[in-house]
């Protein structure tokens, strides 16, 4: 009876230990009508990543909005109140990451709030969807 109780209290403690950790994460909100389509490769998403303007460890963009696609992914950035985009390079990295990982190699979204500057914050909706070409483009839309 010992062993059946210490046993349940450890799964209790293991699931709520598994649901407070997935609130610390980012929420990932998968495109489930386009999972018919093929898997995103996370090697492609970095080569779009590589198509936005860096400066200083950042992605920037004097846009509220830009996509770009390399073959088969396509990266939106999507400021949530209108400003450039300004996003670190590592936390749009992971945020591809996170949104492949977490919706099985297909098309997701997932919104980002970072610090930004000393006093402020940014937030920015980061979407992976099927790329739309064979090659890399650069352009907007």
């Amino acid at each position: 009876m010992r062993g059946v109780l210490k046993l349940v209290s450890l799964l209790v403690f293991a699931s709520v230990s598994f649901a407070f950790e997935n609130l610390k994460g980012p929420v990932v909100t998968c495109d489930w009508n386009a999972a018919h389509k093929q898997n995103i490769d996370f090697g492609e998403c970095l080569q779009v990543l590589d198509k936005y303007r860096y400066e200083q460890g950042w992605i920037v963009d004097n846009k509220p909005e830009n996509r770009k696609s390399c073959y088969g992914c396509q990266v939106v950035f999507e400021t949530q109140d209108e400003s450039n985009i300004v996003i670190p390079k590592d936390v749009a990295r992971n945020a591809v990451r996170g949104i492949l990982e977490s919706c099985n190699g297909h098309a997701g979204a997932t919104s980002i709030t970072y610090r930004k500057g000393r006093n402020g914050y940014g937030s920015v909706v980061v979407a992976v969807r099927n790329g739309v070409g064979k090659q890399c483009d650069s352009g907007f839309w």
